[in-house]
């Protein structure tokens, strides 16, 4: 099995924690409305939330947010995938899972992830996904 390096960071760890528990909030939005997501999406949920709850765990420990991993590539490509899906939800659809995206002052964060798992996909020539990461909006 393919592996690649992630790197998240250096990062305020306070943004980190603030978009982390968001994201969170989305993925038990769209658990709560299956109709908004394809139905094979269940294991890629899965996978966000357990590395959003990662997350949390580190911004709530450090000042600085620095988190590195050591991912299959299938498994980033899968969550890749899910939260471009999330990043495609409409105000309206936000607003039946009752959610919003992660408050403005969060988006170095949200930059600094689809940086890196950007650069990850490239590093692993799985790049099929690129343009569809950077119109997402959380």
């Amino acid at each position: 099995m393919e592996r690649v390096a992630v790197h998240v960071g250096p990062a305020p760890a306070d943004l980190a924690l603030e978009w982390s528990q968001n994201g969170l909030r989305l993925v038990t939005g769209m658990r709560a409305h299956r109709d908004l997501v394809p139905e094979d999406s269940e294991l890629a949920l899965d996978l966000c939330e357990t590395l959003l709850e990662t997350w949390v765990g580190a911004a709530s420990r450090q000042a600085v947010f620095d988190w590195s991993y050591d991912a299959p590539v299938d498994v980033l490509v899968m969550v890749a995938d899910v939260w471009i899906r999330v990043g495609a939800l409409g105000d309206e659809d936000l607003a039946r899972m009752g959610v919003t995206w992660a408050p403005n002052h969060t988006r170095p964060f949200s930059d600094l992830v689809t940086a890196s798992i950007g650069a990850a996909l490239t590093s692993a020539g799985a790049t099929g996904l690129l343009d569809r990461l950077a119109e997402i909006n959380p």
